[in-house]
């Protein structure tokens, strides 16, 4: 099936902020793992994970980038992997990434080469 999609369907936008506003990512990855393991991936102190979750800090700038690219990535990776093995890909050496962990990739060029691996993944091909 074709995914066809007519720009004049898109022109009246209803609410398009809602898709600059990361505060619901970040509230995902604290109901899945936790303030504290959210600093931790993110690399910041989990009183900063606190506060943005409070809303008493903006969430911005590349922080807010870690937090959207991490979501994305452990979104597609729940898809791909069962939850534990998803976690264990993402400190794990991966054939896909020339041996390199995923969230090393992740932190030094962004979510493009992870999106890539766990698509070879999905499709049961061989590195």
């Amino acid at each position: 099936m074709d995914w066809t999609l007519s720009l004049p369907q898109l022109e009246k936008l209803r609410k398009p902020q809602a898709l600059t506003d990361t505060h619901p990512l970040l509230l995902q990855l604290i109901d899945s793992f936790g303030s504290n393991a959210v600093a931790r991936l993110v690399d910041v102190k989990p009183a900063t994970v606190t506060n943005w979750r409070q809303r008493k800090r903006s969430l911005e700038g590349q922080y807010a980038r870690r937090v959207t690219d991490l979501h994305y990535v452990l979104s597609r990776a729940f898809q791909t992997f069962q939850p534990e093995t998803a976690m264990r890909w993402l400190i794990s050496n991966d054939p896909f990434l020339d041996g390199q962990r995923p969230l090393d990739v992740l932190v030094l060029q962004g979510p493009s080469r992870l999106i890539a691996a766990l698509d070879a993944h999905e499709a049961g091909a061989y590195p």
